[in-house]
């Protein structure tokens, strides 16, 4: 019997065992699965768990170990042997590649095949969002230089990670001078020296960028390179999602208030400068206030109940800023210093637990749910009812039909999907959800025993060793693929495919 026979039929038999032996919940409308696959590539004596793929599935990778070197192949590309590799790291396009490689004492990051700059140590490999810059930060005498497509920058004693905007034509990065001082540093151009500065942060459509920043005694907001007015203390800026809008908390006296598009806006004993939030549309604005020891939430500078406390970073809005919910502490009546959370939504205090989890609105704004924890079980709360008991719930999304809410679940060691209240079958893990065109189906990979399958409405398809990455993706609304590897017992012979499944309706 041959190595790929053996393998197959193995799968298949442990496949049977392992689906015979789900317990749990049901799964949802089962779907035909027309499935092709494609041989990619048949591997001997290689790292097992260095086998990646390109977001787009089209690149593999994979290392090998040669004596005490390390080679890595990328697509058509083979590095020669190196005392290690590691850190791959694929362009959003999946068309470009890089990977840190030591020879001897020192680190090189290898960028599309091209080795740069020997440094003392390597961090922070990046790709821009829009895979035309390649970034890394490379340490060589006890400074720390910014590399871009194999460019040095300026040395710092330390440098920050980058930030970008989201279209990726745009960079800014902070530079630590000395233990006290710091520069940043947008499209290339260095600021003046302050001795304090927060991350700089792009509007989504990238004309505008802004970071707070402190010289002389005094704190302010540097917006478009121009530096706005000075006040005791100012928080982070916050942009809002369509890129008209500033907003940021100041201390002037003895009040604080937010500063919005430069105006000052009405007084209050306290802001809490991690609360302002901008709707998605951009038009509506957000933020926790504390006057007369009570806390309020302001949105578009009308107070809403009082509490006694509310967790600053609980606010959520939905996208038209129509809804605002957040999280209120109050103290037992019954036992004294026990404190429990509730969620207000639409102004509307919901039941009492012990703690509040994860937050969503649907896209449409329509629909609202939220875990919380109470007696050390945690419940999902959607549209004001409640679903189940479990150890643990994270992942909450809603799908792009705004009807679907998707969460993973535990009881004890079996881990499950719940769509809209209903579990799943048990695995032994699961993995997020895969975000599907038009929310048609539910696609997630699951694990049992040695075995991975791709999920679709809770139905399982082939057994695999492992899916790539668990790199599920959609090619289009009713179309998905990954790559499924299958390995013989002791993992050093690996055949990898290439699967397409054909998605019928529901």
């Amino acid at each position: 019997m041959t190595m790929t026979n053996d393998i197959s039929v193995r799968i298949a038999m442990v496949g049977m065992l392992v689906l015979a032996g789900c317990g749990g919940g049901q799964p949802g409308p089962k779907v035909e699965r027309k499935v092709t696959q494609e041989p990619v590539a048949e591997l001997m004596d290689v790292v097992y768990d260095s086998v990646r793929t390109s977001p787009d599935n089209q690149t593999l990778a994979y290392i090998r170990a040669e004596e005490d070197k390390q080679r890595i192949t990328v697509g058509k590309h083979e590095s020669q042997p190196y005392d290690e590799v590691g850190w791959l790291t694929f362009s959003p396009d999946g068309k470009r590649f890089m990977y840190g490689a030591l020879q001897g004492e020192r680190w090189k990051v290898v960028v599309d095949g091209k080795p740069g700059n020997a440094y003392q140590s390597v961090a922070a490999l990046k790709f821009s969002p829009d895979s035309q810059k390649a970034i890394y930060i490379g340490e060589a005498g006890g400074k720390e230089i910014l590399v871009v497509n194999g460019r040095e920058q300026e040395r710092y004693e330390k440098v920050d990670p980058p930030v970008f905007s989201q279209d990726g034509r745009r960079m800014a990065y902070r530079g630590h001078i000395g233990d006290e001082k710091m520069a940043v540093v947008v499209d290339g151009r260095k600021s003046p020296v302050y001795t304090d500065a927060g991350e700089p942060v792009f509007s989504p459509d990238g004309r505008h960028v802004a970071y707070r920043a402190e010289s002389g005694g005094k704190s302010f907001i540097v917006y478009d390179g121009q530096k706005l007015k000075s006040y005791a203390l100012t928080g982070d800026p916050v942009l809002s999602p369509d890129g008209e809008h500033l907003a940021y908390a100041v201390v002037v006296e003895a009040q604080e208030m937010v500063v919005l598009d430069n105006q000052p806006q009405a007084p209050h004993d306290i802001v809490a400068k991690d609360s302002l939030v901008f709707s998605q549309d951009g038009q509506h604005l957000a933020y926790a206030v504390q006057d007369q020891k009570q806390w309020h939430v302001v949105r578009d500078n009308e107070a809403g109940p009082a509490f006694p406390q509310i967790e600053p970073t609980s606010l959520r809005l939905s996208v038209d800023g129509a809804r605002v919910a957040y999280v209120i502490v109050r103290e037992s009546e019954k036992v004294k210093g026990v404190k429990y959370q509730s969620v207000v939504l639409d102004g509307k205090e919901g039941g009492a637990f012990d703690a509040v989890g994860e937050m969503v609105f649907s896209g449409d704004g329509k629909h609202f749910a939220y875990s919380a924890e109470k007696d050390k079980k945690v419940t999902v709360v959607a549209d004001g009812r409640s679903y189940g008991k479990y150890d643990l719930v994270k992942s909450m999304t809603y799908g792009a039909d705004n009807q679907t809410l998707t969460y993973r679940a535990n009881r004890g060691f079996n881990l499950f999907v719940v769509v809209n209240g209903k579990s799943h079958p048990y695995y032994h893990d699961v993995w997020p959800v895969v975000e599907c065109p038009g929310g048609k189906y539910v696609v997630y990979v699951a694990t049992r025993g040695l075995n991975r399958y791709v999920m679709v409405n809770g139905h399982p398809g082939e057994a695999f060793n492992s899916i790539v990455d668990g790199n599920v993706v959609f090619t289009s609304g009713n179309t998905i693929s990954y790559l499924g590897l299958l390995s013989d017992p002791d993992k050093k012979n690996l055949k990898i495919v290439r699967v397409k499944e054909e998605l019928g309706g529901r």
